[in-house]
């Protein structure tokens, strides 16, 4: 039969290192009863006997244990070798990325986070460009963009995905009655920008104000 649980492969390095069951529970951090169980299983499972208890309390891997243990060493190597790898990658992020958004996103959102993300990755260098207009992504103008609507153009060459909600209301004074409030003057996008989300709620909200 074969081994179902490949973790298991770690309860044999550990008898291959430790020799005694309490040596192995030290090293994997469990309890010896834990130990001895899963040996039990992994050898009902295989069908294959993978130690043997010594006079002296030691337990011996037969050969087919020690092959076993052969095997989990060179996959416990990989494992290593692949989370340095992994760390490596994560650590070798750099470069120069452009961002741009509207200036109150810049200012209040992405400027203060700065600080967290180059602490993370220090080759990392960012540009942003607090600008309300729609930068270029296919002619390179910015890296990223973090808008308040889908872009216009693109298409296909650009990826567009949503990361928030902005929420908007309508506030004024408390010594400002309902009647002088609807009197009040209403400031709004002008038509070049009235396709934006933020635009369009305005000035709906404008007209409901106003009835």
């Amino acid at each position: 039969m074969q081994m179902r649980n490949w973790s298991d492969l770690r309860y044999i390095l550990a008898i291959s290192r430790g020799e005694t069951l309490a040596a192995a529970a030290r090293l994997l951090g469990v309890d010896d009863t834990s130990v001895a169980r899963r040996l039990t299983a992994m050898q009902q499972a295989t069908g294959t006997l993978l130690y043997q208890r010594l006079p002296d309390g030691t337990l011996q891997l037969t050969t087919a244990g020690k092959r076993t243990a052969q095997h989990a060493e060179k996959i416990e190597r990989e494992i290593g070798a692949l989370d340095g790898l992994l760390k490596g990658t994560d650590d070798a992020v750099s470069g120069i990325v452009r961002i741009t958004s509207v200036p109150i996103i810049v200012n209040h959102i992405l400027v203060p986070a700065v600080d967290s993300l180059l602490q993370r990755h220090p080759k990392l260098q960012l540009e942003l460009v607090a600008d309300p207009r729609d930068l270029s992504l296919t002619r390179r103008e910015t890296d990223l963009a973090l808008r308040l609507a889908r872009p216009k153009t693109g298409g296909t060459k650009v990826t567009a995905r949503c990361v928030g909600t902005i929420r908007y209301d309508v506030y004024a004074s408390v010594s400002c009655s309902l009647r002088e409030a609807k009197a009040l003057p209403w400031l709004t996008y002008d038509e070049s920008m009235a396709h934006l989300p933020q635009a369009r709620w305005i000035a709906k909200a404008g007209s409901r104000a106003r009835q």
